[in-house]
């Protein structure tokens, strides 16, 4: 019963949220008859995404209830914009776990530049296609060219989901609000590549009428196109879910929660830079247009380009310096949590200081996290050689010559021998983040020439591990 009044109970807060954020857009700045400035354009494909199927139901009663209250009557538009709003948000939320659906983390959705990229890819497609079909719609019912119509929906959509959209998605999974992420497999018996066609047909029809139909409007054409790509717009939602969101360990969700924290702070200056371009535009036009809706107007398109412009420098930037920027960081947020654990302050505060110094030196580093175990018994006699204190100073020494900066703790290893004999070993343990595979490597290299060991065992991420014997060895091969 539980599973079922959840979903009931979300689509219709979602359908009651979307109608009162829609409510006073009718009133509001009108872009063109039929269709005006929605600040709450961005809430399909957010709702979409975070909620799913609950989510997109809701959205596309909202909107029907919206028009509804402010024409005063039902017509078929209302209809035709209900179905295409359901649209705008239940096809973000099969991309957004079918296309490159190994990004995705449990309880998260914007946590690197890449799923950044993705959620900007997924919008753009969205945007596309409820712009398509309104300017489609404002055709058949109005008789406005769906020509002229198109770009001024679509720029009232997406920028909205990039001012709004994101930073929901990255703030929201913090709240109470946990989002409805596929907790199972789907099965079904259409092809992934037969809905991914459908899902693309649906959109090129659409998009071949609005290049191809010039003149004037064709109601009568204007409708089917609706219906037939509504019809495959369908059959694409229909696509099945393969692979569900993984969870993260305790290091993963820290990582995740500083990277969150640089985009929101890149995200605020845009949009402070874009609000001082937009009063700019403002104070010089309003010397020139007396007109007080054309003067909002090339307010508003100055904005949407700033924003763009800004945007797209701002993802750009974050691309090339992410490493640079949250591996320090990160580190840093690592040690603090460590000192409240019981760390010694000062040693943590001076070696992540020292880390963030020698990590800002404008080399390309890695994410990746690697540990290194290393035993203190000799590979031949199966005894101690060095203490650990002196093992772990020339094991330093080899890491700082090929890598910024590790973390060293001890520990005891236990393994049985060839005769059945439980043998103990001192074992060091080394940390090392923002390194290549070649850089490990070579460091195990000189380790196991050091201290005459057999084997290092190399974890990846917590997740991959390997006997390194050696460059010269086949078993590391």
């Amino acid at each position: 019963m539980e599973k079922i009044k959840k979903p009931f109970l979300t689509a219709f807060l979602l359908c009651v949220i979307n109608c009162l954020l829609l409510l006073p857009a009718q009133f509001g700045l009108n872009l063109l008859p039929g269709t005006e400035v929605r600040p709450a354009s961005f809430f399909p494909v957010f709702a979409g995404i975070y909620w799913g199927l609950p989510g997109a139901i809701g959205i596309g009663l909202g909107n029907f209830f919206a028009d509804w209250i402010a024409n005063g009557r039902i017509v078929p538009t209302f209809l035709l914009g209900s179905l295409a709003n359901f649209f705008y948000a239940y096809i973000p939320y099969k991309c957004w776990y079918t296309f490159k659906p190994l990004l995705n983390k449990k309880g998260f959705f914007i946590h690197d530049v890449k799923s950044l990229v993705k959620y900007i890819l997924i919008a753009l497609a969205a945007c596309v296609m409820i712009a398509l079909h309104v300017s489609i719609v404002l055709e058949a019912y109005l008789n406005l060219p769906a020509s002229s119509n198109f770009l001024f929906l679509f720029m009232n959509n997406f920028e909205f989901c990039m001012v709004l959209g994101l930073p929901a998605l990255m703030l929201l999974p913090y709240t109470r609000l946990k989002p409805f992420q596929p907790a199972h497999f789907q099965h079904g018996k259409i092809p992934s590549w037969a809905c991914d066609l459908a899902g693309f047909l649906g959109i090129a029809i659409m998009g071949c009428y609005f290049l191809y139909a010039k003149g004037t409007p064709n109601q009568t054409l204007s409708y089917m196109v609706l219906f037939v790509s509504m019809g495959l717009l369908a059959l694409g939602a229909c696509k099945k879910i393969r692979i569900i969101p993984q969870a993260q360990d305790d290091d993963g969700l820290l990582k995740t929660s500083v990277k969150i924290r640089i985009f929101i702070y890149c995200l605020m200056m845009a949009l402070v830079m874009t609000i001082a371009m937009g009063l700019i535009v403002y104070a010089i036009l309003s010397h020139y247009e007396t007109d007080r809706m054309t003067l909002w107007s090339h307010v508003y398109t100055a904005i949407i380009i700033s924003l763009n412009l800004i945007l797209f420098v701002s993802i750009l930037l974050l691309w090339v310096i992410e490493k640079q920027i949250t591996l320090p960081l990160y580190l840093l947020a690592k040690r603090v949590n460590q000192s409240k654990a019981g760390g010694n302050e000062l040693d943590i505060l001076h070696s992540s200081l020292e880390f963030v110094v020698t990590a800002s030196d404008g080399s390309a580093a890695s994410e990746d996290e690697y540990k290194l175990y290393i035993g203190l018994n000799d590979g031949e006699t199966n005894a101690p050689v060095y203490t650990a204190a002196q093992a772990r100073e020339m094991v330093g020494a080899i890491c700082l010559k090929h890598v910024n900066g590790y973390t060293a703790t001890e520990g005891v290893g236990g393994w049985v021998d060839q005769k059945a004999r439980p043998v103990y070993e001192s074992t060091l343990i080394y940390t090392i983040f923002g390194a290549s595979q070649q850089q490990i490597k070579t460091i195990c290299d000189d380790i196991l020439k050091t201290l005459n060991q057999n084997a290092i065992l190399i974890e990846k991420n917590s997740h991959s591990r390997e006997y390194y014997f050696g460059k010269d060895n086949a078993r590391s091969n």
